[in-house]
């Protein structure tokens, strides 16, 4: 992605969400918001009933017809709202209580078209059109069924969901990718024995078809933009020495929140210099920083990092150009990177032993005389080692 130009990216992403915004409107269908459940599902496809019956895992409904499936879906739903609920974070939960109230209307702001399609293959959200205005919709059977469901025993499971949903897609913001085994075990001993593994997983599964932030990728589970995790995986086996960083539960929660980055006082004083220096402000000064950190996260060559910065500023001298590597440069070694497990290459150059494999980093050491003593360590001088080249 960062081979295209700011306005490409843009272009590309609008695109994108067009096309989801167009499919995700074809469950929407022009009937009156007091309708019922039957009426609701008469108006869908069979191929969208089916995917209402395959999440539920309705037995013996495979062979039916639309009408047959239609009235079992009808019958059987309200049933069935609290098995689908218990999946939930509580956020989510909380936003259909709130749609409930407004007699089970709600506009489309409510949630993205990639959540309104996880609650409509659950059966609990529809998309229908009144007087031409797209809503969503939740009939008074399921309504009814919500409301009977709520009290204490309920949030606190969907509060524990929110927390594992949190902190799983924490621990991927810093390490990129984790096996699922690994990430079971931290949050195990880090929140406490999940006495129930099959919700752990369930909860798990909701959030990253919900947020689209977690992808499952067979044995592991990877961050939304890691693209190449066998050799994440690889890169982070090889430095066997170097323990994973160490989180708290609040920690993660909060590197879990949508759009979250680690701002150091490196990413200070570049945003600051950007925004003075080039005009870059808002959502364009934004993107670009996203893009910056996006790139030392995945210890990126830094020149791909200037080609970002290239795509929006002129650069008139070369004092200029080296200026602003220098602040590159530091960002790039405080942030954390998934190959380092979460750690910055300056907290890893500052521990010892070196790690067993060097990453992209350009080591902010002063220079060294020829005969001093090599900085890595080796207790050899400078000439002789490092300096030999």
């Amino acid at each position: 992605m960062n081979d295209l130009t700011f306005e490409e990216k843009v272009e590309k992403l609008e695109a994108h969400l067009e096309r989801m915004m167009k499919e995700h409107m074809k469950l929407f269908k022009n009937i009156p918001a007091h309708s019922s459940l039957l009426e609701v599902l008469n108006a869908y496809t069979k191929a969208d009933l089916q995917d209402i019956r395959r999440f539920h895992q309705i037995p013996g409904a495979s062979s039916f017809n639309k009408k047959e499936l239609s009235e079992t879906l009808a019958e059987q739903l309200p049933s069935l709202v609290l098995q689908a609920v218990q999946r939930m974070d509580l956020d989510t939960y909380k936003q259909l209580l709130k749609i409930v109230k407004h007699n089970g209307k709600s506009s489309l702001k409510q949630f993205s078209p990639g959540q309104g399609d996880v609650l409509n293959n659950m059966g609990i959200v529809y998309g229908i059109i009144e007087n031409e205005q797209p809503m969503y919709y939740i009939p008074q059977e399921i309504c009814d069924a919500l409301r009977a469901i709520d009290g204490p025993s309920l949030r606190q499971r969907l509060k524990k969901n929110q927390e594992f949903i949190l902190c799983l897609q924490g621990m991927l913001y810093y390490y990129g990718v984790i096996s699922k085994f690994e990430a079971f075990r931290y949050l195990n001993e880090l929140m406490g024995p999940i006495e129930q593994v099959l919700h752990f997983f369930q909860a798990i599964e909701f959030g990253s078809a919900y947020y689209e932030i977690i992808e499952d990728v067979g044995n592991h589970y990877s961050f939304l933009t890691a693209d190449e995790t066998e050799a994440v995986l690889n890169d982070q086996a090889s430095r066997r020495s170097l323990e994973y960083r160490p989180f708290t539960k609040h920690q993660l929660m909060q590197a879990g929140k949508e759009d979250y980055v680690e701002k150091t006082a490196a990413f200070y004083a570049l945003h600051a210099y950007l925004k003075q220096n080039y005009g870059l402000v808002g959502k364009e000064l934004d993107f670009v920083m996203m893009d910056i950190m996006e790139s030392a996260q995945k210890d990126e060559p830094l020149g791909q990092t200037m080609a970002i910065l290239q795509d929006m500023i002129e650069f008139e001298t070369v004092e200029e150009l080296h200026g602003l590597m220098d602040l590159i440069v530091k960002l790039n070694n405080s942030t954390p990177k998934w190959v380092l497990k979460g750690h910055s290459p300056n907290e890893v150059s500052s521990s010892a032993p070196p790690i067993s494999r060097p990453s992209n980093v350009i080591p902010l050491q002063p220079k060294l005389g020829r005969n001093e003593l090599c900085h890595c360590g080796s207790g050899k001088k400078y000439k002789k080692c490092c300096g030999k080249s």
